[in-house]
Parts: structure tokens; C-alpha cells; sequence
């Protein structure tokens, strides 16, 4: 797990795209709100320490065009499996050390937290995210609707503002100009 801070286009793979774009931003400056990022290594270590990796080669093993549907379904109780399964201690110490410092000591921060693909900008996105049980549920669950792709994970703290929404950096708003000019020159 690393800060978006910390995260850089070298690090496509383990973070993805909407990561890296969000690591660029931090370093241009762009106040965006704070982060971190679990990467597909971090899921890939879960998926081995947990025996689930085994399962998921010997359903891939099985793959070939005239069964991909049947093959398909057999990824159904590993999906439930990843949701129910125990992070295991190591990694649980941690993804909470980096929960507990964006979510606070009292866990009152709510968080946004988002699937980043290396291949695509599709995101599996949970909103207003309270608690410590809930965020490993919503973790688990981008983690399980994403088996066939691993994505890293984008944790963000939840901004309440009294203006929400996007900017196109072409066409920017006078308040968010000097923004958008820094964005679309980078």
C-alpha cells in the first residue's frame, strides 16, 4: 500500500490508471483529497495467503471457448469466498495502519473508495464509506467482482463542499482557471 503522493506512472501495474493520474495531480499541486492506494501486489498477497490463488489457477486451467460460460460460474464460490474470507493478520496490520490515518482515530471520517485498472478507466466506485467493518466489505467486494482483472484500490477521504462536480480543462470556470490551465499544461 503506498500514499497517492507516492505513486507514480512507473507504477501503472500495481496502482492503475486513475491512481497514477491522482499521484500526478498531488505533485502538480491540485488539491485533491488525501489518500493511499492498495495495490494488486496487496491483493495478490491475500489471494495467496488465504489459498484462494489455488482455486482461482485451477478454474483457469479449465478455460476453453466451448465451456467459457460453464467455467464462468465456477467463479461464483470464489467470489463469495474472497467477501467471507479472513484478511490475514499481516496484511490486516497494514490496511489498518492506513485506514486509521485517513479515517482518524475515531473513524469518523467517511472515505471514497474506487477500483484503478492498469488496462481501463471503468471503476467499481463506493461513496461515503463509515467504519472499519464496511471498508473492508466494500474492499472485498471490488476485489471479488474483479477476479478475472485484479485492480488496485483508491481509498480517498470523502471532501464535503458546498461545490462538487468536474471541470474541463479546455473550458474551466474563472474560480478554477489557474487550476485547470496547470492540469491541461502538464
Amino acid at each position: 500500500m503506498r500514499d497517492l503522493s507516492d505513486i507514480y506512472k512507473e507504477d501503472l501495474d500495481i496502482a492503475g490508471k486513475k491512481a497514477v493520474e491522482l499521484g500526478e495531480l498531488t505533485r502538480l499541486g491540485i488539491p485533491i483529497p488525501d489518500g493511499f492506494v492498495i495495490t494488486t501486489s496487496f491483493f495478490k498477497k491475500f489471494l495467496d495467503q488465504t489459498g484462494i490463488s489455488e482455486k482461482i489457477k485451477d478454474v483457469q486451467k479449465l478455460n476453453h471457448p466451448a465451456i467459457s460460460e460453464s467455467v464462468k460460474k465456477l467463479y461464483d464460490p470464489i467470489k463469495k469466498q474472497i467477501r467471507h474470507a479472513r484478511i490475514p493478520e499481516n496484511l490486516a496490520l497494514e490496511l489498518h495502519k492506513f485506514y486509521k490515518k485517513y479515517a482518524g482515530l475515531f473513524k469518523d471520517q467517511s472515505l471514497n473508495i474506487f477500483s484503478s485498472s492498469p488496462k481501463d478507466n471503468k471503476a467499481i466506485m463506493f461513496k461515503n464509506v463509515n467504519g472499519d467493518a464496511n471498508f473492508i466489505l466494500k474492499i472485498k467486494e471490488i476485489w471479488s467482482l474483479q477476479l478475472a482483472n485484479p485492480v488496485a484500490i483508491v481509498v480517498q477521504k470523502n471532501i464535503k463542499s458546498k461545490t462538487n462536480g468536474s471541470i474541463t480543462t479546455n473550458n474551466p470556470t474563472k474560480e478554477f482557471s489557474h487550476l485547470a490551465q496547470k492540469i491541461q499544461k502538464h
